[in-house]
């Protein structure tokens, strides 16, 4: 063999590894890639799963404690309610027992003893009112 022989066989055997090495990088470069699209769906779902367990314990949590407490303090509302329509009752019923107009106040004892009751039993529902409003913001 000659030299210029030699010299082709050794380019055209350099060119076949260089081919190969490049042929090798991409699958590389592609086994890669395709394991990082298999990884992710799976680190995806894993995150979903991770999630949705806990917005499930916030639900729980939501059911065993804080909607047992709005329904109490729903029904304490309505008792206030309740107490604050019959002192208002009570109040309308001692003006028209005195026999005085509609625009002038009884006086007396009795009525304002009726018509403190009816203020502070409004005081009270209100107070109930502001804080079911606030524990429902939260």
């Amino acid at each position: 063999m000659s030299n210029s022989e030699l010299i082709k066989r050794y380019r055209l055997n350099h060119a076949r590894i260089r081919a190969l090495n490049s042929q090798i990088k991409q699958i590389t470069v592609t086994q890669m890639l395709s394991c990082a699209l298999v990884d992710q769906p799976l680190t995806t779902i894993n995150l979903f799963l991770v999630f949705s367990s806990n917005i499930k314990q916030l639900f729980a949590l939501s059911s065993q404690v804080e909607i047992p407490n709005i329904q109490k303090q729903r029904k304490h509302l309505a008792k206030l309610v309740l107490d604050m329509d019959s002192a208002r009752t009570r109040y309308y019923q001692s003006n028209k027992s005195s026999g005085l107009s509609s625009n002038l106040q009884p006086t007396g004892a009795k009525a304002d003893h009726v018509r403190e009751e009816m203020e502070e039993a409004a005081n009270r529902m209100e107070i109930c009112r502001v804080s079911e409003y606030y524990f429902k913001c939260q």
